[in-house]
């Protein structure tokens, strides 16, 4: 079964000094578990082996470092060995307090998951469980029924020192909870399966994320989970899991442990043997908070029978295309309490997304991305070949295609690395819609830099300093220029220095911005999947404003394509709709309450650019805002002779057909101050044309095509 790549972290422990035996209580406030006794260097050691691949890593562990730890390690699991069968062994299992059990069952009753018939359950949940937290405070209980549980767990606890052992992080938070779980089922055991990965707590409010591991076990045959849970940077000892289980399933529960211990010994001595170490992840969330979980937990039981439980787990893993029933939601509930800091966490109904299915659905996804984005890139390509002439790149606002390189930029970056991380069956199928990604930034570089080539020289150049004649009896002219740039105002300086600057930077246009495109996808990708930043919102929110822009300063309607904008429009909208809208998209992202109004702003944007197509670019600001200089194309004409067999106001020099009047009556009043479009347009120089045919000759020439004279844009 394919686990997600990246996205689980198992913590393997062992215990280096196997002559201390823990004390009947761990909840003491002068105690320790044994699983504390164990070295930083061995969890580190046993850490690397769960990541199962990496880059050399001498800087880390020596290889002397990583035999000293295998060898902790063989002797731990053989007094462990020894134990399990009742011979003289320095290990000893930790007695749980009996009064945690109350408290867990007041979260988790077995009443509550009771069936009349014989439940089913999943017997391997690898993938990710997503929830909501309820944080507990245990030494301040005011529930009736609870508070003497409470009371009675904590009898023996120094609460002064577990508020200390809290941390900074802060528990009476709203905090979302995601389990990244991978099962493993030991050698001849088919009742329990081990389970390691990462509880991830997303404090929302502060934007913060604290990460613990897990070990544990599962009970397929009736869906309940036990383990321990620690944060990054420190260690569970998995042998005191057997602690946590009923009696009755003890000793199956130390040989499965004692199964694990053997591969973990098999891994380490692979890798050094191989001589690779891997690398660690991340940080020692172990300064954040130092409390220790048990966890407990336990799998909303289906309506399924066994057998047909189990075909839909078959029909998962290896599909056929059979049919099969319905497949169940799968839920969790779990309790995470850590007497030692008098603190508990309660996680209701949970939901989970098996990896299998996760990863299906990142080759779906990966699919679709890929046609919409080669449908942006044939839209974008036929648009290039559209625009070729100088009249046609002029009137198309540049930071529309700079919007997209940086959007375009963060697709490709993102999915490359998510290729890159999972290194599974759905890698290859997410380097398609990242390569496209990446040539669609290429010609857009290139349509870019030929838009610059054209609108260039509307930005004017710092005119040259002033050059002065040396005279006689005078200074040398550098000099007497020395002497009056040290003389200049500082601001003036500065505004030279800075104008210099954009015309150098305009010189190497096209580089300048694919750096800075890269460098803001890679900034979005690493800070913005959280949705947080205004930046993406902003992007979203104002695409066509550039073009908008553009239309209302050089009073030219738009000058892209239809086909281009509704495509481009409908593409964008997807990616942002499925990433901040979509609650089940695979990057993990959640849904945004601002997701809602994107439709609502690609529509009052695509309506501007249409009104502006057809009542003129500045049709909404007042008259007294638009310059006299603009040229009115439609001006109000006399009306044919009523009785002419042709109701007509003459061919047009262009394609020699008859411009035939339309109903314009209501268009003259509409606005007045717009130049609203008609059928026909009339030149500075007395022609007539068809407003179309008219439109298209500039496309390419800014001449009347019978006169030659220069015509201001349409």
């Amino acid at each position: 079964m394919d686990a997600p790549a990246g996205q689980t972290v198992a913590a393997a422990s062992a215990n280096n000094n196997d002559n201390t035996a823990p004390t009947a209580n761990p909840n003491g406030p002068d105690t320790q578990r044994s699983r504390g006794s164990i070295s930083s260097l061995l969890f580190l050691a046993l850490l690397f082996i769960l990541f199962g691949g990496g880059s050399r890593g001498d800087d880390l562990l020596t290889r002397q470092q990583l035999h000293d730890s295998l060898q902790s390690l063989v002797d731990q699991q053989a007094n462990f060995s020894a134990y399990l069968r009742n011979e003289t062994s320095n290990f000893t299992l930790t007695q749980q307090d009996a009064h945690l059990d109350p408290v867990i069952q007041y979260f988790l009753p077995p009443s509550a998951y009771a069936r009349p018939y014989q439940p089913s359950y999943y017997r391997n949940i690898t993938g990710f469980l997503n929830g909501e937290t309820r944080f507990v405070n245990l030494s301040s209980v005011t529930n009736s029924t609870l508070d003497p549980l409470a009371h009675a767990l904590l009898q023996a606890v120094n609460l002064t020192e577990a508020a200390g052992r809290r941390g900074d992080w802060d528990w009476q938070a709203g905090n979302r909870v995601q389990f990244s779980v991978l099962e493993s089922r030991p050698a001849d055991n088919h009742t329990i399966n081990m389970i390691h990965g990462k509880v991830d707590l997303f404090d929302k409010a502060a934007d913060r994320t604290i990460r613990f591991t897990v070990d544990g076990v599962h009970f397929p045959l009736n869906g309940s989970f036990y383990g321990f849970v620690e944060a990054r940077g420190r260690h569970s000892e998995l042998r005191q899991i057997p602690s946590l289980v009923p009696a009755d399933v003890r000793n199956e529960t130390g040989q499965a442990v004692n199964a694990e211990l053997l591969q973990r010994i098999d891994r380490l001595k692979a890798i050094i043997t191989s001589g690779i170490l891997p690398e660690t992840e991340g940080t020692d969330d172990s300064l954040v908070t130092s409390c220790p979980f048990i966890l407990h937990a336990q799998i909303h039981p289906s309506a399924l029978s066994q057998r047909q439980m189990e075909e839909v787990e078959e029909e998962m893993n290896r599909p056929t295309g059979i049919t099969t029933a319905r497949r169940p939601v799968l839920l969790m509930d779990a309790v995470l309490v850590s007497p030692e800091c008098g603190i508990l966490l309660h996680i209701d109904s949970a939901k989970g997304l098996m990896s299998q299915r996760y990863w299906r659905k990142t080759i779906n996804y990966a699919g679709v991305a890929a046609l919409v984005y080669f449908a942006l890139l044939v839209a974008l390509v036929r648009e290039i070949g559209r625009c070729q002439t100088p009249a046609m790149l002029s009137r198309i606002g540049r930071g529309m295609l700079i919007v997209q390189m940086c959007l375009d930029a963060f697709a490709f970056t993102a999915h490359m690395t998510f290729a890159i991380v999972a290194d599974n069956r759905a890698s290859l199928p997410l380097i398609a819609p990242g390569f496209i990604a990446c040539i669609l930034l290429m010609f857009q570089m290139q349509f870019s830099n030929n838009i610059y080539e054209v609108q260039g020289p509307e930005h004017p150049s710092p005119s040259p300093p002033p050059t002065r004649p040396a005279g006689a009896g005078s200074a040398p002219a550098a000099e007497a220029l020395a002497i009056e740039a040290e003389q200049a105002p500082l601001m003036q300086r500065l505004k030279t220095l800075a104008l210099r600057t954009i015309e150098t930077l305009r010189e190497f246009s096209g580089a300048f911005w694919l750096l800075i495109s890269l460098g803001c996808g890679i900034w979005l990708l690493f800070d913005t999947l959280r949705a947080s930043n205004f930046m993406v919102r902003l992007a979203h929110y104002v695409f066509w404003l550039p073009q908008i822009v553009r239309n209302v300063r050089r009073n030219m309607r738009m000058g892209l394509s239809w086909e281009y904008v509704l495509t481009v429009s409908a593409g964008r909208l997807f990616f942002a709709m499925y990433i901040f809208a979509c609650p089940s998209n695979v990057l993990g992202v959640e849904p945004q309450a601002w997701a809602s109004y994107l439709p609502w702003a690609f529509a009052v944007q695509l309506l501007i650019l249409a009104a502006q197509d057809y009542l003129g670019p500045v049709f909404f600001l007042p008259r007294g805002w638009v310059s006299d200089d603009a040229y009115d194309y439609h001006p109000l004409l006399p009306q044919p002779d009523s009785e002419a067999p042709e109701q007509s106001l003459g061919d047009c020099s262009i394609c020699m057909d008859a411009i035939l009047l339309e109903n314009d009556a209501a268009k003259s009043s509409l606005l007045a101050g717009a130049a609203v479009k008609r059928s026909y347009a009339l030149a500075p120089c007395h022609h007539l044309f068809h407003t179309q045919c008219l439109e298209r000759w500039l496309d390419i020439k800014n001449i009347c095509p019978q006169c030659r004279r220069p015509l201001p844009p349409l």
